[in-house]
């Protein structure tokens, strides 16, 4: 009897242990995540309780915004300033892995480090980024793209010296339609003329196409995967998005 309890005692948490593991389809580490692609991890972000205002002292020098000046650094590496490559595509798989925290916080350390830079809300399908920089979203991207703004118009500062905005606008009956447009590709030309980065907020890729045609005018595509959130799946996705580049 004494046998048998200790041999139970030891294999049936075991079994639970390794069937919970088993079942278990979230990412719990950036080893897991390492081990899993051979796309490069360019940063570990942190992640607050304390909700840090972008334009505010306190998040200058915390944690937070050092963790993105590390991201800002090592994307640098993979931008090759002779050929003029300044656009950065930020996205997720799904919605709630942090595109948006990602890409507004990363765009609001490159404008602190004195440079020039501008972040487009192109997920005109459910924006966010107009409300983490305090905007109005009224004349925006799908406003221009369709005509009835001028870049003028839509350009817009930020409480950030050096950020400048375009938020999303209007949501319109064909987004798709819209973003696959010849203006778009103008668009991003005249910013990287007159900016040092151009910051592209799109929306998930594994929820609709609209990144597939934004990707083409990026330098830099980052994916955001969120700890303890992420699915083990959505790395075998961008495996196969990354394969067909």
């Amino acid at each position: 009897i004494i046998a048998s309890a200790l041999v139970f005692s030891i294999l049936l948490p075991l079994i639970l242990i390794l069937g919970m593991d088993f079942f278990d389809n979230k990412l719990r580490s950036v080893e897991q995540l390492k081990s899993s692609t051979d796309i490069p991890v360019l940063a570990t972000l942190l992640h607050e309780k304390q909700n840090h205002a972008m334009f505010e002292q306190d998040f200058i020098l915390s944690p937070l915004a050092e963790s993105f000046r590390y991201l800002k650094v090592n994307i640098d590496y993979l931008l090759d300033e002779e050929a003029h490559q300044k656009v950065i595509a930020v996205t997720s798989m799904v919605k709630g892995e942090g595109k948006t925290f990602t890409s507004s916080h990363l765009a609001a350390v490159m404008a602190l480090s004195g440079k020039k830079t501008i972040i487009i809300g192109a997920d005109i399908r459910r924006p966010q980024l107009y409300k983490r920089l305090k905007q109005e979203n009224e004349a925006g991207l799908s406003n221009f793209l369709a005509g009835k703004s001028s870049l003028e118009e839509v350009v817009k500062d930020t409480p950030i010296h050096n950020l400048d905005i375009i938020t999303s606008g209007h949501r319109p009956p064909n987004p798709l339609e819209i973003l696959n447009s010849s203006r778009f590709e103008d668009l991003v030309e005249s910013l990287k003329a007159a900016y040092d980065y151009v910051i592209i907020d799109t929306p998930p890729v594994g929820l609709v196409s609209d990144f597939l045609i934004l990707n083409q005018y990026a330098d830099v595509e980052l994916i955001v995967i969120r700890e303890n959130y992420s699915q083990k799946d959505f790395i075998k996705e961008a495996n196969e998005l990354k394969a067909g580049e």
